[in-house]
């Protein structure tokens, strides 16, 4: 199709195709990062909000205030629902890391204005849970597959700065607990201390922020080695890539798609 503009000419960009997957308006989506231990639990269990796992007496650990809250769990609606493609919590949560594609459970919106309400047009909540049975299939980003454990971030980014010393703790002993796997964490716990001496300085906005960011990145890295360390033991393999862990993970028969919706096979 051709359109005009100021007096010139150009071609309509033509609509980038997904999958079918989607496409289809019933499905809703979970993200969790790349986080194998919380992909091992949401095998077992469901997706479980703080009261379900509660309930059930699993250990989760509440991020940033998405992810699983006290009573409900945060998802993304389809973005065929309002054509959020490359933007909103589909962009920023669940087409760049693995997700859950979520079929036959009921959604509610946040009202508007309220604490609930993110400001994102594609986000929802599920109450309570979300049986395992619902999961319909795994989106992975098909580019990272086949790198390193090592160059993969969990997703600290998305916990938020206040949240990630517990969140990175409560990885470590998971860790050590599936993987049966012990290092030193005396780099982590100097960060952590450095993160608080920070908070507690006088430094300038623009400083302390820098700062942060620094502080950050470097927790972010060490917990990238201790998870490839983790796993590299527990798979008997060296350097593991991603593909590694999820062909030792996901189980015989669930569907998996890359980020743009179409199915994918990811055994060697």
């Amino acid at each position: 199709m051709i359109n005009s503009f100021e007096g010139g000419y150009r071609e309509s960009p033509e609509k980038k195709h997904y999958g079918e997957i989607l496409e289809d308006r019933s499905k809703i989506f979970h993200g969790i990062g790349f986080d194998p231990i919380r992909l091992q639990r949401i095998l077992d269990n469901g997706i479980l909000s703080e009261k379900a796992a509660t309930e059930k007496g699993v250990d989760i650990t509440r991020n940033y205030g998405g992810y699983n809250l006290s009573d409900s769990i945060s998802v993304a609606e389809s973005p065929a629902v309002h054509g959020t493609y490359t933007f909103g919590v589909f962009k920023n949560y669940i087409a760049n890391e693995i997700s859950f594609v979520i079929d036959g459970v009921s959604a509610f919106k946040a009202k508007e204005g309220s604490e609930r309400d993110s400001g994102y047009i594609d986000e929802a909540f599920v109450s309570h849970s979300i049986p395992k049975e619902k999961i319909a299939g795994i989106m992975i980003p098909e580019e990272k597959l086949d790198l390193p454990l090592s160059e993969i971030p969990i997703g600290l980014a998305k916990m938020g700065y206040a949240y990630i010393d517990n969140r990175c703790k409560k990885i470590i002993q998971d860790l050590e607990q599936e993987c049966d796997f012990k290092d030193d964490t005396s780099g982590l716990e100097d960060l952590i201390k450095r993160k608080a001496e920070l908070e507690e300085s006088d430094l300038e906005y623009l400083e302390k922020y820098k700062q942060r960011k620094k502080i950050f990145d470097q927790m972010e890295e060490f917990m990238q080695t201790y998870k490839s360390k983790a796993y590299s033991k527990r798979f008997g393999i060296q350097a593991p890539t991603l593909r590694d862990v999820l062909v030792q993970q996901i189980p015989q028969g669930m569907s998996l798609y890359n980020s743009d919706g179409f199915p994918i096979q990811i055994e060697k």
